[in-house]
């Protein structure tokens, strides 16, 4: 059993096909910094959840036996999956504050008719769930409306809803008004959990509070694509002996006077292995204008400017809006 948000995606329908999911996965976690990918195909569906730091848990649903596996073990079965066909991947944000109660819902069972429970209206069902100090969550759907609800020993802990915007509520008032949609209308409610104080599936939510700070900067991750799709037609159009990290190193020692970060002396900037490590204090603004204007010139020197933005035009339906405005504002 798989458990995803009621929102609708930060990003949808996006295919593994094109998708590099290593780098797919740092950029989620930079532009999200909490949330899941949720992976589909004609055969088999899996979920990865992921903080600023890690993935927390993966489910992977075997469509063809109904087999449901977890943790590394998933993950890999995942990825071997993905090998060998194309699966579509929706993205979606769950705040840094919740996501830790998101990652074990899967393993949750219905009630059983130990306790008999008032289905007539979903404020009697909550409230009365609130004194049995149920964790757990109920799943309502309401006429076209949907929400789900996260409960752990009685008290409400966040919810979901189809109306909502991608940033799941933590507060009661989406709440109040599921409760109200309920109010004269046929409802569907399906409640999983347990009255127990033994909650295996919330263990990671008693990961340190420390973990919840302020997710890294997208810039990174932009620029990293930006670089990567340039090496790409580097590699793939320009016929050269120099190595492009050469070639890109020795354009930022080119501009190291102007832009400082660039300076290998000051080993603040370094692109190695398709990854960006930088410890400078440059603003965000300051350092896409000095690695895209290196950008810029080696790409047109090498006679690839145009095809370079093409690919970047391509692309950026599969990453974002943000390298397609570096590349409009800057390239």
């Amino acid at each position: 059993m798989i458990v995803i948000p009621k929102e609708k995606p930060v990003h949808n329908q996006l295919s593994t096909y094109y998708l590099h999911l290593d780098k797919f996965f740092e950029y989620s976690k930079r532009e999200q910094s909490s949330g899941c990918l949720y992976f589909t195909s004609t055969s088999a569906k899996g979920v990865v959840f992921f903080d600023t730091d890690e993935i927390l848990n993966t489910v992977y649903v075997d469509g063809n036996n109904g087999e449901s596996i977890d943790g590394g073990d998933a993950f890999t079965k995942l990825l071997d999956a993905v090998n060998e066909q194309t699966f579509q991947v929706a993205v979606y944000k769950i705040e840094l504050n919740h996501i830790y109660s998101w990652v074990g819902l899967h393993k949750l069972n219905p009630l059983d008719d130990e306790f008999p429970l008032d289905t007539s209206s979903l404020d009697k069902l909550v409230n009365q769930l609130q004194s049995l100090d149920f964790s757990g969550y109920i799943e309502a759907k309401i006429d076209k409306d949907e929400g789900l609800l996260i409960f752990q020993d009685g008290k409400f802990v966040c919810g979901s809803y189809s109306w909502g915007d991608g940033a799941l509520a933590s507060d009661e008032k989406n709440l109040k008004l599921l409760i109200e949609k309920s109010n004269g209308s046929t409802g569907n409610f399906i409640m999983k959990g347990t009255m127990s104080s033994e909650h295996e599936f919330f263990d990671a939510a008693s990961k340190s509070e420390s973990k919840i700070e302020k997710a890294p900067s997208t810039t990174i991750a932009t620029l990293e694509e930006l670089l990567d799709i340039f090496s790409r037609v580097v590699d793939e159009d320009v016929d050269i002996d120099t190595d492009f990290p050469i070639l890109l190193k020795d354009k930022f020692v080119e501009k190291a006077d102007r832009y400082s970060f660039l300076d290998p002396f000051a080993n603040e900037f370094k692109f190695v292995d398709q990854k960006i490590k930088y410890t400078g204090n440059a603003s965000d603004e300051e350092l896409t204008k000095g690695v895209a204007e290196c950008v810029r010139e080696l790409a047109d020197e090498l006679g690839v400017l145009q095809l370079l933005k093409q690919e970047i035009t391509t692309w950026s339906t599969y990453l974002g809006d943000d390298i397609k405005k570096i590349s409009a504002n800057f390239l």
